[in-house]
């Protein structure tokens, strides 16, 4: 709160009200999960990932993670840095759909793979 304060322009009204917040996350990215979703995301984009950390405000990916803490947690989603979402005109792109479903599909296939190989159901 002090720091948005800090960083207000001058004249503009700034009200701050502390609120209930919830846990972080922090994912280990190094797992055979993410290996093959690295993998998934650039067969259906055709490029390299980009990996930013989103997300880890989630109450459910702090839960999982306390859970069951050597399961990798993946969150794939279908927004660009125009979606706003959560938003009243929250928006998402047939062509961003249409990878993502592509990614996810790649993703199960290679993470299968992965695990019939080491015939292990956590690779």
């Amino acid at each position: 709160m002090r720091h948005l304060e800090s960083m207000r322009p001058f004249g503009i009204p700034l009200e701050v009200e502390a609120a209930e917040i919830g846990k972080g996350y922090s994912a280990a990215t190094s797992g055979p999960a993410y290996l093959a979703a690295r993998a998934a995301l650039e067969t259906a984009w055709g490029s390299e990932p980009v990996w930013v950390a989103t997300g880890g405000s989630i109450p459910l990916v702090s839960a999982l993670g306390e859970a069951v803490p050597d399961a990798e947690i993946l969150l794939f989603g279908t927004t660009d840095g125009f979606a706003d979402i959560h938003a009243p005109n929250e928006r998402v792109l047939l062509d961003e759909f249409e990878k993502a479903v592509l990614a996810e599909a790649e993703f199960l296939r290679r993470f299968a793979g992965a695990a019939s190989q080491t015939g292990d159901a956590t690779p």
